[in-house]
């Protein structure tokens, strides 16, 4: 369950544990940007446990009370062995762009720690 946000408009610290249609009905429907995003959070969602996936953290500014979210960030969790080049992976990658239009880095490409990045505090969400 997702809980309610602090008074900064973010989650509490912490791994909530929730569901698809619960991320959908708290963050996905308030605009059309909001549902755009979401089909992106849903497709990969979909796709990544069809694919063998053990999980989806979903964090960043569409986790909060932003009106206009830029984009969802998330961490995908993948059993040892998985390789984001195999066909499960093009396979998310291609269902992302398909369902928001947007060209995606491969799953596997992450940014690191910038100069001026504030430390993780917000709470996280967990499929």
């Amino acid at each position: 369950m997702i809980p309610d946000l602090t008074a900064r408009g973010v989650l509490p610290p912490g791994i909530h544990d929730t569901t698809i249609e619960e991320i959908r009905s708290r963050f996905g429907k308030r605009n059309a940007i909001r549902r755009r995003l979401m089909k992106g959070v849903a497709a990969i969602a979909e796709k990544a446990l069809a694919a063998g996936a053990l999980g989806l953290y979903v964090n960043g500014s569409f986790v909060t009370d932003k009106e206009k979210p830029g984009d969802w960030d998330g961490v995908l969790v993948v059993p040892v062995g998985f390789h984001p080049g195999m066909g499960p992976g093009r396979l998310l990658r291609r269902s992302a762009e398909a369902a928001t239009g947007v060209p995606r880095r491969p799953l596997h490409a992450v940014r690191g720690r910038q100069r001026g990045d504030r430390p993780l505090r917000e709470g996280r969400v967990r499929t």
